[in-house]
Order: structure tokens, then C-alpha cells, then sequence
């Protein structure tokens, strides 16, 4: 017998690495005689993959991520490495800002890769630009400006306070009096911060003792003197 193939001329009764494609073979015996047959060779669809609409980290250095690996073709049974997370299901979690690729093998060895960049918002913090002091015992002339920035806003502020003021839910805060204030900062996502500020305020002015002689003869020649303390010196005037 003598075989010939449509595909690449092989003249063998059994063939491999045929395309997929409709094959045909003839057969001829010895006296000459031939017969032909035709063999259609099937392929599944070619496997792609995309990433789905992720989800980012929702504050700064948290580890929430998601993002979906999607596969269409191929033959199912399919499996999933990512990197560098090493996560082996579909759906990628836990994962913090940076690039992941996540390669699908089918069970016919066929692969296919997709890469997803995840982000995250920049770090809220509260800056302070000027802390007014208390300038007399007992004042309230005492002033914080601070502003927020970083994470996603709207932003959250409260304001608590070791003295008997508490201030109003405002990025700059004044009249106030001496005291410890914390300032608390939370964005949409629950990101959160704080800041602690002490305002401090000058011992009170102390009158400890006074020396005075009178006048004489109806003439101006009268004197007062006052000692007075402030923390820890003396004042003679």
C-alpha cells in the first residue's frame, strides 16, 4: 500500500502535528487500485484572558485589592498563578498598590496572561501650619491652623480636648485656652489619622509683697514698691 497526504506530502498510514483543518489521504494498492478519505481535525478556541474592573486599595499601605482574572476559549479546567502574590483562584484579594500578572493554563497545557496595576491613595496627614500660644494666664487668644491632605476626600474632623473647651470641627481652630487638643482625621474610606497639640499658657502674675512710705508736708515725695513673682524669679518695681 502507498499512502499520500493532502497535508505536507507524508506518505505514512498514521500522521501527526496535522493543523487543525479538513486532511485528505489517498491509497493506492498494489495493481493500482486507490481510495480516498477525508479527516476534519478540530481545534478549541484560541484562550484569552483580561482582567475585570479592579478594586484599589483603600487607604494608604492597606492590603484590600482586588481584581478579577477573566478567561474565554481554550479548554476549561483552567488554573491561575499570580504574581508575585502567588494567589491561586480567579479573583486576586488582599493585595496591596503595585503591578500583578496572573498567567491561566487550561488542561490542554494552553496558556495565556493578563496584567493589572493596582493603586492607592496618597497618605492623609494633617499639617500644621501655626500654633499661637496662650500669651496671659487664663487667655484664650490660643489659635491651630492646620490643613488635611493625602487620602480621599470628603474629610471627617473632630476635635477633643483635656480642657473644658472643645473646638469646633474645623481645619483652624482659635480662642482657644491652654490645654492638650487631638485632632482627628477619617477620609470616605475610613482612612484614618491624628495630631496631638498642647497649648501651654504663662504662670499667673503673683503680687507678693509692697513697701510704701507717705508722702510728707502735702509734697509728692510719697514712694510704693511691689515685689512681684512670675514662675521663678522676682520682680522688684
Amino acid at each position: 500500500m502507498t499512502y499520500l497526504w493532502s497535508f505536507a506530502a507524508q506518505t505514512t498510514s498514521a500522521v501527526t502535528n496535522l493543523p487543525a483543518g479538513l486532511h485528505s489521504i489517498t491509497v493506492f494498492d498494489g495493481a493500482g487500485c486507490l481510495a480516498s478519505a477525508n479527516v476534519l481535525i478540530t481545534q478549541p478556541p484560541q484562550i484569552v484572558s483580561a482582567i475585570g474592573t479592579p478594586t484599589h486599595s483603600s487607604c494608604f499601605l492597606s492590603f484590600n485589592g482586588q481584581a478579577p482574572a477573566l478567561v474565554n476559549g481554550g479548554t476549561p479546567g483552567y488554573t491561575y498563578s499570580w504574581t508575585p502574590s502567588s494567589q491561586t483562584n480567579s479573583l486576586l484579594v488582599g493585595a496591596g498598590a503595585g503591578v500583578y500578572s496572573c498567567v491561566i493554563t487550561d488542561s490542554k497545557g494552553c496558556v495565556t496572561s493578563s496584567s493589572v496595576t493596582l493603586t492607592q491613595p496618597q497618605p492623609l496627614i494633617i499639617n500644621t501650619n501655626t500654633i499661637v500660644p496662650i500669651l496671659c494666664n487664663g487667655g484664650n487668644n490660643g489659635l491651630i491652623n492646620t490643613n488635611v491632605t493625602g487620602g480621599t476626600p470628603f474629610y471627617t474632623i473632630n476635635w477633643a480636648s483635656t480642657s473644658t473647651l472643645t473646638p469646633p470641627a474645623n481645619q483652624v481652630v482659635t480662642n482657644l485656652i491652654a490645654g492638650t487638643y487631638t485632632m482627628s482625621v477619617s477620609d470616605v474610606n475610613g482612612c484614618a489619622t491624628s495630631s496631638v497639640y498642647t497649648l501651654n499658657q504663662p504662670t499667673a502674675l503673683s503680687i507678693v509683697s509692697s513697701n510704701t512710705l507717705p508722702a510728707t508736708c502735702g509734697n509728692a515725695n510719697g514712694s510704693a514698691t511691689v515685689i512681684v513673682e512670675v514662675e521663678n524669679f522676682t520682680i522688684w518695681l
